[in-house]
C-alpha cells in the first residue's frame, strides 16, 4: 500500500541526519513551506528491517497534491506496487524552489539510503549530478530513444545522465484569438513588431468600447526566477547570446541584448500594465484570464478547465513567442525523476523511474494529467482527439533554450539572482539597459570567475 509522508516529515528526517536548524521548515516570510493535506497517513513500519538487509520499500520525494494523486500518480504507483511487490511512500516536496532544493541538498549531503528517487526541476542537474545514479547505465539506449533529445539533453552533466524526464514546460504566446479576429488579424505575431502592433491596436479598441482595465500583452516581471525566463527569451530572440554559453563564457553584455531589454522596459506602461513588474505567473495569468489582456506569456496550464474548454473552441489560441532576429526562444522548464546514488535499490528505483516517464505515463499524463509530454507524443492521435491544440506546442518546446544551469552548477541560483536583479532595474527605470547590462556582466564575472566576450 502506498503511504505518504509530509514535507514536514522529510523535515524531521533531515533535522535527524544533519542536525540543521528548525528554520529550515520555512519560508522568508516565517510561514510554514509546507502542510500535510487531510487524510495523509502515517508511514508504514514495514519499511524497517535487520542492519544491511534490502529494503523492502522504495521511498520517493515528489511535490503532489490530492487531485493529481488521486487521477494519476497513485494508480501508476499501485500498478507498480502489485507487479513488483515492492511498497512505496512518499515524502510531500513543498515550499518554493529554493527551499525544496535547499532541503533536498541537506538530505544529499549526509549521502543518506532514506530517499530512492527525487522529483527535481530541470535546472538542478547540475547541481545534484554528484549524487544521482547515472541512468546511461541502467536503461537501454532504445528507450531512451523515446524522450525528445533536446530535453534528455538538459538532464545530463558530463555524459551523466542524471534524471529522466516528466514532463516539460516551455513558455509560450497565448492569446485572444477571438480579439484577433474582430481586429481583422490573420494570424497571431512572429515578431516583437507585429505583437507590439496589435497588442496597441486591441488595447486601444477594447478600452474604446468600455474595458479601461483592458492591456494588450502581460508577462511575468517581478524580481525573480520567473523574470529570469522572461529576459532569458527577449535576449535569444534578439541574438543576443545566452547569458552564459556552455563553454563558460559570459556573452550578455551585447547590443542585442541591449536591445532587447530596451524594449521590453518601453512596454511597462505602454502596451503592458505598470504594475507588470511585480507581477508573478498568478497576477498575469489573472489579467490575462479575466478577460482584460489580448496577449499573455506563460508556462502551459491546461489542467485548469477554463484554459481547456477556451482552446477546444477556439476563443483562445497559443503560439510560440515572437522574435526579432528569426530565433524563437522559449526557456526549458519542467520537472524529471533523478536516483539517488545511495539507494540499496538501483534496479527498481530505475525501473519506477522509467514507469513514471515512460509512453504509457506520457501518455496518461498527456490526457489526464494535462502536462506537456516529454516523450513523443504530438502527433498520437488518442492525445489530439482530447488535446487538438497539443500540436501547437511542437513549435514551442523545438524553441525551448536553456537558462545556464549546468554550466554554473551550484553558483546558478546567485547568476539566476543576478540577471534578474539587474533586468528588474532596467525595466523599472533604475538605470538605462545598457548600464545595467554592464553591471550585470561585472557580477557575473565576479560570481563565476568566466571570461566575458561578446556572442
Amino acid at each position: 500500500m502506498i503511504t505518504q509522508k509530509s514535507w514536514i516529515s522529510l523535515l524531521l528526517l533531515s533535522l535527524v541526519l544533519l542536525g540543521v536548524g528548525a528554520c529550515a521548515a520555512t519560508g522568508s516570510g516565517g510561514q510554514s513551506a509546507a502542510v500535510p493535506t487531510p487524510g495523509e497517513v502515517s508511514p508504514s513500519s514495514s519499511d524497517s528491517g535487520e542492519p544491511g538487509e534490502p529494503k523492502t520499500t522504495l521511498t520517493l520525494y515528489k511535490m503532489w497534491d490530492a487531485k493529481w494523486f488521486n487521477t494519476f500518480f497513485g494508480p501508476l504507483l499501485s500498478q507498480f506496487e502489485t507487479e513488483t511487490g515492492v511498497e512505496l511512500e512518499l515524502l510531500r516536496l513543498g515550499g518554493s524552489s529554493e527551499e525544496s532544493l535547499a532541503e533536498l541538498q541537506r538530505l544529499l549531503a549526509s549521502h543518506s539510503g532514506e530517499v530512492d528517487i527525487y522529483s527535481i526541476d530541470v535546472v538542478w542537474p547540475g547541481i545534484l549530478a554528484e549524487h544521482a545514479l547515472d541512468l546511461n547505465g541502467q536503461v537501454p539506449a532504445s528507450e531512451l530513444e523515446q524522450y525528445l533529445p533536446a530535453i534528455l539533453e538538459e538532464y545530463t552533466v558530463d555524459g551523466k545522465l542524471v534524471a529522466l524526464p516528466e514532463f516539460v514546460d516551455a513558455g509560450l504566446l497565448y492569446y485572444r484569438a477571438d480579439l484577433l479576429e474582430k481586429y481583422d488579424y490573420e494570424a497571431p505575431p512572429t515578431t516583437w513588431d507585429e505583437l507590439e502592433e496589435m497588442a496597441a491596436a486591441i488595447q486601444a479598441g477594447e478600452r474604446a468600447a468600455g474595458n479601461d482595465d483592458f492591456w494588450g500583452y502581460v508577462w511575468q516581471g517581478a524580481n525573480y526566477e520567473g523574470l529570469t525566463c522572461n529576459a532569458l527569451e527577449w535576449q535569444v530572440s534578439y541574438g543576443g547570446g545566452h547569458i552564459i554559453e556552455p563553454d563558460g563564457t559570459i556573452t550578455v553584455n551585447n547590443p542585442n541584448t541591449v536591445a532587447a531589454f530596451e524594449r521590453a522596459a518601453g512596454w511597462v506602461g505602454t502596451i503592458s500594465p505598470p504594475e507588470v513588474t511585480g507581477y508573478d505567473e498568478t497576477a498575469s495569468h489573472n489579467q490575462f484570464w479575466n478577460g482584460n489582456a489580448a496577449f499573455l506569456r506563460e508556462w502551459p496550464k491546461f489542467w485548469d478547465d477554463d484554459v481547456h474548454n477556451n482552446l477546444v473552441e477556439g476563443r483562445y489560441g497559443i503560439a510560440v513567442l515572437p522574435t526579432n532576429s528569426g530565433q524563437h526562444a522559449a526557456t526549458l522548464g519542467g520537472w524529471g525523476y533523478m536516483v539517488s546514488k545511495y539507494t540499496d535499490q538501483p534496479e527498481l528505483a530505475t525501473q519506477l523511474v522509467q514507469r513514471l516517464t515512460g509512453p504509457e505515463a506520457s501518455n496518461l499524463r498527456a490526457m489526464d494529467g494535462d502536462l506537456v509530454p516529454a516523450a513523443a507524443l504530438y502527433q498520437d492521435p488518442d492525445v489530439l482527439a482530447k488535446r487538438p491544440y497539443i500540436v501547437d506546442l511542437l513549435p514551442v518546446v523545438k524553441s525551448a533554450v536553456a537558462r545556464p544551469s549546468t554550466v554554473t552548477g551550484e553558483q546558478y541560483a546567485e547568476v539566476s539572482a543576478a540577471y534578474h536583479n539587474h533586468v528588474h532595474d532596467i525595466l523599472t527605470g533604475q538605470v538605462s539597459a545598457a548600464e545595467g547590462v554592464a553591471n550585470l556582466e561585472a557580477e557575473l564575472v565576479d560570481i563565476t570567475g568566466f571570461e566575458a566576450k561578446m556572442p
